[in-house]
C-alpha cells in the first residue's frame, strides 16, 4: 500500500475515533486503538460516512448490508435515497456507449 493513502487512513481513523470519543456507536462499549474501528455505514469508502464501531460490531455488519444500511440511516436520520443519488454513476452519453 502506498505511504500516503496508509498515513491518511490512520489519520482519518484517529479522527472518527475521537469525534466519537472512542465509544462504539452500536454496543457502547469504550474502542481503543486497536480494538475499534471506522465503519462506512453506507459501504461507499469516503471520509463523510463512518461512525466508530468495536471490532466485534463492525463484523456483524458486514454480514448483511441491508439490514445494517437501514438501521443506520434510521438511527443518523439519514434518507437513504438521498445517499442513492450522492452516490449515483453517471450514465456514459449515448455517443461513447456506441463506439
Amino acid at each position: 500500500m502506498p505511504k500516503g493513502i496508509f498515513i491518511r487512513s490512520e489519520e482519518l481513523k484517529k479522527n472518527i475515533a475521537e469525534e466519537y470519543n472512542y465509544i462504539c456507536q452500536y454496543c457502547g462499549k469504550l474502542s481503543l486503538k486497536g480494538i475499534g474501528c471506522p465503519h462506512h455505514f453506507d459501504y461507499n469508502k469516503n471520509d463523510k460516512n463512518c461512525i466508530w464501531v468495536c471490532k466485534s460490531c463492525n463484523s456483524k455488519f458486514n454480514a448483511n448490508r441491508d439490514y445494517w444500511f437501514a438501521f443506520w440511516c434510521y438511527h443518523l436520520n439519514i434518507e437513504p435515497y438521498s445517499l442513492f443519488l450522492k452516490y449515483k454513476r453517471k450514465k456514459p452519453s449515448a455517443a461513447k456507449s456506441m463506439k
